[in-house]
């Protein structure tokens, strides 16, 4: 699972499968436009691809042309944006500048992404002192303000489109890095529960800041297991929260910043407990340790599902089950079934 995929949560079986997908390709995009952040935000980025496409045609005047008796104008019929310290037309150079300033970000994120994600990824896969140096570089990048740090990349490189867009790109580059060195426990409580539900239950795991990423340890784990793994993805708790939704009767998060963080208003009130699971990925050291912790994680979970799947909850009253999932909560469980 990865960093955010925190919590995860129990359905009655349905038909429908694991990692419910949308009706059509155009599902998402409606949920987007829907919300009124997502609708604000498509526009103006139509908005301004618009403009980088179409502004210099727009352009009323020329970007370039110097005029040292209007110098620093205010904005007017014949100048909408005024001018600037050169008498230049400011909103003809909003207009012609934007494709550049379109290329510069579209490159910057995308040199990010190719070198970001292989990092985060060979990190969270090798780790031992491959994942502690990896990780030890981005903290340190990670500690220098980023336009003080693209400043000085563009200083020592030189002045030039390309070289901003590296100076971009690397200053973004650690935030891909840790998006993809994800961890995961949730993803494992989720193909737990469906295994020892045996039908009656179906697991579902999400968090608050998904990463998009699934840890390679514990899907090589689930493999060894012999538990599926296809279709295994890092998930919102959002996505739950839809009318739409799954309908949900158990949620349980799984890490303390989880239990700490303010839920959605879940469908239906299911009920909730805490069953705190030690991060395996916040391990360094050797592959053999960082597997170990994986293994416990595993094995805990396993457990407390074990005990949950076994308890008679149709004969149970809610206060009654509610102190019952407390307990599995508190338990200590270990390694022994």
């Amino acid at each position: 699972m990865s960093v955010a995929a925190d919590r995860f949560a129990v359905g009655p079986a349905l038909d429908q499968p694991l990692d419910f997908v949308p009706k059509s390709r155009w599902t998402v995009p409606r949920r987007i436009v829907s919300q009124p952040k997502g609708a604000i935000g498509v526009t103006l980025v139509v908005v301004y691809v618009l403009l980088a496409v179409f502004g210099p045609m727009l352009a009323p005047d020329d970007a370039f042309r110097q005029n040292f008796g209007a110098t620093l104008q205010r904005p007017s019929a014949a100048h909408w944006f005024g001018t600037d310290q050169l008498g230049r037309d400011v909103l003809s150079r909003v207009l012609v500048g934007a494709r550049a300033t379109l290329g510069i970000g579209v490159g910057g994120v995308a040199l990010a992404f190719l070198i970001g994600v292989p990092l985060g990824v060979l990190a969270a896969w090798r780790r031992g002192w491959v994942d502690a140096a990896t990780m030890r570089v981005v903290d340190v990048m990670l500690s220098f303000p980023d336009i003080v740090f693209a400043l000085a990349i563009v200083a020592i490189l030189g002045a030039n489109t390309q070289n901003v867009i590296v100076a971009v790109g690397t200053v973004c580059v650690p935030v891909f890095a840790r998006t993809a060195r994800a961890v995961t426990r949730s993803i494992l409580a989720e193909q737990l529960m469906n295994h020892w539900g045996h039908g009656l239950f179906r697991g579902y795991s999400a968090g608050s800041h998904p990463k998009g990423v699934v840890h390679p340890i514990a899907l090589a784990l689930l493999e060894h297991m012999k538990l599926p793994t296809a279709g295994l993805r890092s998930k919102s708790w959002d996505d739950f929260a839809r009318p739409d939704a799954p309908r949900l009767d158990f949620v349980f998060t799984v890490c303390d910043n989880a239990a700490a963080e303010v839920c959605p208003v879940w469908p239906g009130q299911p009920m909730t407990a805490h069953w705190g699971v030690a991060d395996p990925a916040a391990v360094e050291g050797p592959e053999t340790q960082v597997w170990l912790a994986f293994r416990k994680a595993f094995r805990e979970l396993e457990n407390r599902i074990k005990i949950f799947v076994s308890l008679p909850i149709r004969s149970l009253d809610r206060l009654r089950l509610q102190e019952r999932l407390d307990a599995i909560g508190r338990a200590h469980v270990g390694e022994a079934d």
